[in-house]
């Protein structure tokens, strides 16, 4: 399903002929997508259609045939913390360390920005407080992750997500463990950064 939220500009994603294999089995074959600013695409299917696996190749985690291209760059030419600065994936089960406080993982956000020594700077954690302001999150920062319910842990690592201030935004299945309130309130986020961020 494609949701345009802005008219048509230059590329941030194309794929074109992209085939992945996966222990002798053919799992996607000839795809190709363009994914513009300020648009949303949604991949629809059962489990084990191979949405996962298309995520992940797009960002080169698994070997693949065909091109895939980021803001008209061929993937093999981008370096990971590059990409990282453009690019945000929230994978269908995200983890974090032990003993991690929701202000712990929001801060991993801005890794992709931070310097050699990886100090925090101010304007890192504007880009916090806000992320974390319009995620609902503002009184749980000092919480431990594993005290969170499934939902609040879910916010946090889309927190994570737009703490890395992306140009585009890959999310497997982001709203597992949301209630109906906060996947309304998600999907309004989304469309929102899409409209306003591009």
């Amino acid at each position: 399903m494609n949701d345009s939220a802005s008219p048509l500009s230059r590329a941030l994603l194309q794929a074109n002929a992209l085939s992945v294999t996966l222990g002798g089995k053919p799992v996607l074959r000839d795809i190709a997508l363009t994914l513009a600013p300020g648009e949303i695409l949604t991949f629809i299917g059962p489990n084990g259609s191979g949405k996962t696996t298309l995520l992940r190749a797009l960002l080169g985690q698994i070997r693949f045939s065909g091109s895939v291209l980021w803001f008209d760059r061929p993937l093999d030419q981008w370096k990971l913390r590059d990409l990282a600065r453009q690019v945000a994936y929230m994978p269908q089960t995200p983890s974090c360390d032990p003993g991690d406080t929701v202000i712990d993982v929001l801060r991993l956000g801005r890794t992709p920005h931070q310097g050699f020594l990886g100090m925090d700077t101010d304007a890192d954690e504007a880009v916090i407080t806000e992320i974390a302001n319009s995620l609902e999150l503002d009184q749980l920062l000092e919480r431990e992750m594993d005290t969170l319910s499934g939902g609040q842990r879910q916010r946090v690592f889309l927190g994570r997500c737009l703490a890395q201030s992306p140009q585009a935004l890959l999310l497997d299945e982001p709203a597992t463990f949301l209630d109906l309130r906060h996947q309304v309130e998600l999907y309004r986020l989304l469309r929102r950064l899409a409209a306003e961020r591009h």
